[in-house]
């Protein structure tokens, strides 16, 4: 039997577990798994909302964090007269995760909003990675929620004008009466 889910690109590892999106017929489901245990939840195509995301400063953080020990490592090996081959060999660690942080982009946390409910997805925290996933999730969220017709649209917004603007056969009430100003 064929498996029906498609991994999506989102996944990410952290403290609480680690996180894992997949496209199923009619659902998105979000695995988390911390230890031996896994946890599943379904968000309905039908259900779903919108997407946002909100810019986070963690990436910066960590950029200065990695420029700092990066630049400790290479001014204390200057000061200690020590081979270049050591400095380059003290400094890769820091400059790698420098580059790849810069190069993932700038850091989000992503929500997903269902009827009533926001669903923080820890599986994307980059906004490219946003990006990506609401291009590859739009096309099945538009099969499962139908657009209304223009003719829908218009019946409703003539149908909402007409019981708007049609006249009350009630007179119009007097405002009560005020009361008298305080010696």
């Amino acid at each position: 039997m064929k498996n029906p889910y498609k991994r999506l690109r989102g996944s990410s590892s952290r403290l609480t577990g680690h996180h894992q999106l997949f496209a199923g017929p009619d659902h998105l489901l979000w695995v988390t798994a911390i230890g031996f245990q896994e946890q599943y939840r379904r968000l309905y195509y039908s259900d779903i909302q919108s997407f946002s995301w909100r810019r986070t400063p963690w990436g910066l953080v960590i950029n200065v964090l990695q420029g700092v020990a990066l630049l400790l490592v290479i001014v204390g090996a200057f000061a200690s007269g020590q081979e270049t081959i050591w400095v380059l060999l003290g400094a890769c660690p820091f400059l790698l995760g420098l580059v790849v942080n810069s190069f993932k982009g700038a850091t989000c946390t992503f929500t997903v909003t269902t009827g009533g409910q926001a669903h923080h997805v820890l599986a994307i925290s980059r906004i490219p990675a946003a990006r990506r996933f609401i291009a590859q999730i739009r096309p099945l969220i538009d099969a499962a929620q139908p657009k209304a017709s223009m003719a829908a649209v218009e019946s409703i917004a003539t149908q909402l004008s007409d019981s708007t603007t049609t006249p009350s056969t009630e007179p119009p009430q007097e405002p009560p009466p005020s009361l008298p100003d305080s010696p």
